[in-house]
């Protein structure tokens, strides 16, 4: 029996203190505070068959190829997908603003097709957007309830995000999520082979 893949963890001690840039304000920024879109990336591409990727390694490469990932902390999403082997077309990405039928529209159609999703999550209740988590399937019953699989970054667990309101409480903090914005991350048939050994792909 396989043993299954435990989802990577940002503050974990083997990569948590890597900075990402310079401190601000007397506070650290490294992965452990503000890494967890580079470590939700990197989850998604070891999901899809990438048995070498950790949060360190996928900082490592953005940083030697000197492709400006980085707007300071900030991560460019479609540059730091490409550096871990995959692809987010900035144009597929949506948001709340369009309506959470397009949000679930988007989540579906990318989880149907055999691919993962960035998604970006609120728990300030301002909508703003403050944390990002992999959304890895969709389980339930269409005709009743249905639930979004995401990966926690901030702790290392996969959890459930009701699909019908799109938002539930966090693992962790006393947080509540509320999905903001959906951004597909596209895999090739080799990796949603990888990633959904069950499932087959032309």
């Amino acid at each position: 029996m396989t043993t299954p893949r435990v989802p990577f963890r940002q503050a974990d001690p083997a990569w948590g203190a890597l900075e990402i840039a310079p401190p601000k304000d007397g506070k650290p920024r490294n992965l452990a505070r503000v890494g967890c879109l580079v470590t939700a990336i990197a989850d998604l591409a070891a999901r899809a068959g990438d048995a070498t990727i950790t949060p360190a390694t996928l900082l490592a490469k953005t940083k030697a190829k000197g492709a400006n990932v980085f707007y300071g902390a900030s991560a460019i999403l479609p540059l730091l997908a490409k550096a871990a082997g995959l692809e987010a077309p900035s144009e597929r990405r949506v948001y709340r603003a369009n309506g959470d039928h397009v949000l679930r529209a988007a989540y579906r159609e990318a989880i149907e097709a055999g691919d993962f999703a960035i998604l970006h999550v609120d728990h300030d209740q301002n909508d703003s957007g403050n944390h990002f988590v992999g959304g890895v399937s969709l389980i339930g019953d269409p005709t009743d309830e249905e639930w979004i699989v995401y990966s926690d970054p901030a702790v290392g667990k996969e959890h459930l995000l009701p699909f019908s309101t799109l938002t539930a409480a966090a693992l962790w903090g006393g947080k509540r999520f509320r999905l903001v914005s959906v951004a597909p991350v596209l895999l090739s048939t080799t990796q949603k082979r990888n990633a959904h050994p069950s499932r087959s792909f032309p």
